[in-house]
């Protein structure tokens, strides 16, 4: 279930950054409001690898030297797809 969830994840922000002259951009945000509508369905344990996912590919991301951007979008990928109530708490990232 881990690589499931890391392929969604890394899709996911490959269609939220993909430049425009390499992909549509209202075909990258279709494909990402399919994927929240699937995830709508996760269970509490597909949840937890989805959120294993962002903070693997966070640290990832955060090693490279990515922009703020960039991580945000990992640490409020569950809250942005609609499977949390509530965005995760900022001030608890350094």
């Amino acid at each position: 279930m881990n690589h499931l969830a890391r392929a969604v994840v890394s899709g996911s922000e490959f269609l939220e950054f993909a430049e425009d002259d390499t992909l549509n951009p209202d075909d990258a945000v279709r494909a990402l409001e399919d994927i929240a509508h699937a995830l709508h369905g996760a269970s509490r344990e597909e949840m937890e690898a989805l959120s294993a996912a962002c903070a693997a590919e966070r640290e990832s991301y955060a090693q490279l030297g990515a922009n703020a951007e960039v991580l945000e979008f990992f640490d409020r990928f569950l809250y942005n797809v609609g499977l949390i109530e509530e965005p995760p708490d900022r001030s608890a990232r350094s």
